[in-house]
């Protein structure tokens, strides 16, 4: 059983040679991984690759309706400018990298609080004054479910936000307790 391996790695190889002999020879100039030769004429070349790539049954121009279905995933933006109507607004979880161009974002590290408080406390630190959060979007990211947050987060995490959105908390929760505190004493 040993010699089968080795005799289809050989069949394999020959076969890879064949073919790369039959496009030399034929003129195609497309060259096989290993050789170093460039084509002789890139524009020809390339120009018949595109043809033959067309003519196969997988590749197809997308018709009006599938267009559309993408135009519509195009319309979603990180970044809503002034005058872009918001129809809602969508739960990411990402790498905090990729995610650098929305507005809108938490770090989330590996922490104790359970998915369902990290979740709330997000959208709490969104809708708060820090971020500057509209009251249309403040509106749609109150109407996200809290399946729909829950779905997207990691369990047990801790909630990182920028230190602006930190800070404004912080004296926004001060705030309420003083009033509080007020309106007992």
């Amino acid at each position: 059983m040993a010699s089968r391996p080795a005799e289809s790695s050989r069949n394999f190889r020959e076969q890879a040679e064949t073919a790369r002999k039959e496009r030399q020879s034929a003129g195609a100039g497309a060259t096989a991984v290993g050789d170093k030769a460039a084509p002789a004429s890139f524009d020809a070349a390339g120009a018949a690759e595109l043809r033959s790539l067309l003519e196969e049954p997988s590749i197809q121009e997308l018709d009006e309706g599938q267009r559309a279905a993408l135009a519509q995933h195009d319309a979603l933006t990180a970044l809503p400018a002034e005058g872009d109507s918001l129809l809602y607004a969508v739960p990411v979880c990402a790498p905090y990298s990729a995610l650098s161009a929305y507005r809108f974002r938490v770090k989330l590290t590996p922490g104790s609080q359970k998915k369902g408080k990290a979740a709330k406390q997000a959208v709490g630190i969104f809708c708060g004054g820090a971020g500057g959060a509209s009251e249309r979007e403040r509106e749609l990211m109150r109407a996200i479910k809290d399946d729909e947050l829950v779905r997207q987060m990691i369990s047990n995490v801790k909630l990182v936000a920028p230190s602006a959105a930190t800070a404004a908390l912080k004296t926004e929760r001060k705030a309420k307790a003083k009033a509080k505190a007020d309106a007992k004493g």
